[in-house]
């Protein structure tokens, strides 16, 4: 059997179950998938690149603290809390 990259799959437009399967702790996959938008209308709703939204849910890159602050204000608006500490972790 083939392994699998996740990360490359995290980038395709494969169903939401998938991401569920491999890696729901992800704030950036949940708050999309709470609000039932793709990548591309994510996107476009906070005036960001798709690629930056593949870039924060696979773990490549971090969001800016403004682009934080959009999902963070994105989620509130569609029912669900989160917070700057869900995106920026503290250190143990």
């Amino acid at each position: 059997m083939a392994s699998t990259n996740y990360t490359t799959k995290c980038a395709l437009d494969i169903p939401s179950v998938w991401y569920i399967l491999f890696d729901m702790d992800n704030i950036f996959q949940r708050i999309r998938h709470h609000a039932r938008f793709d990548q591309n209308e994510l996107a476009e709703c906070l005036g960001i690149t798709q690629g930056a939204i593949t870039n924060y849910e696979c773990g490549i890159r971090s969001p800016t603290v403004a682009n934080a602050y959009k999902y963070l204000d994105f989620a509130r608006l569609r029912g669900y809390y989160a917070t700057l500490e869900d995106i920026y972790p503290r250190p143990i």
